[in-house]
């Protein structure tokens, strides 16, 4: 069934001076919306965002924490 609303898209933006374990966090927390509303009706099944990790390139590099994460994409 498609939502009575438009679908917004989320970019999480990753620079060198991020820490991963705050990127990957913000990541994680909004891609739960649907798990929510298991346990509130109130909140839909389906969130109204899509979210993706983005960088200059579309590659992984190392964040301010020394790890890399995969991007889904590069910035435009």
């Amino acid at each position: 069934m498609k939502p009575a609303y438009p679908i917004r898209h989320v970019s999480l933006v990753a620079t060198p001076e991020v820490m991963a374990g705050t990127l990957a966090g913000l990541n994680g927390i909004l891609n739960c919306f649907g798990a929510l509303g298991w346990f509130d009706e109130s909140l839909g099944r389906h969130p109204p965002y899509q979210v993706d990790i983005v960088s200059e390139h579309s590659r992984s590099m190392a964040l301010g924490g020394g790890l890399a994460l995969p991007w889904v994409r590069g910035a435009r």
